[in-house]
């Protein structure tokens, strides 16, 4: 199922944002898997675009850049993989019942390695050089 379970986690945990930053995370929930597909494609993460974020929070790119940022520093998303010429940002949504919520300071983000492996559960390099937003 493609993210029906993700935009009722959102109500849930995070309708404290702000109004932009809100609206941003729950069009990247709706367009993410609610589970792991059978082709190993893993839930709640988001491959849109630069033109995905502006549509979605409906308003200016520096005004979409703001919310991404709000979504980053309040911990209701994780940067998996910097964006660059040709490849997408990767964004791993925190949607997990167990996180403690938007108001808590010991907010843990969703894991994004492998227990004990080292690696990243999600294919492709995991350096890359960051990008400003």
């Amino acid at each position: 199922m493609m993210g029906a379970r993700n935009v009722a986690a959102c109500y849930a945990m995070w309708q404290e944002l702000p109004h932009p930053a809100f609206r941003l995370l729950v069009g990247m929930a709706l367009q993410s898997l609610d589970e792991a597909s059978s082709k190993g494609r893993p839930p709640r993460v988001w491959y849109g675009g630069q033109d995905a974020l502006v549509e979605m929070v409906g308003r200016t790119r520096s005004t979409a850049y703001a919310a991404l940022s709000t979504l980053k520093e309040t911990g209701a998303i994780v940067l998996v993989d910097n964006g660059r010429q040709g490849h997408r940002a990767v964004y791993k949504l925190a949607l997990d019942p167990m996180a403690q919520g938007p108001g808590s300071r010991t907010l843990q983000g969703p894991e994004t390695r492998t227990e004990g492996s080292g690696k990243s559960d999600l294919k492709g390099p995991g350096s890359r050089t960051p990008r400003n937003h």
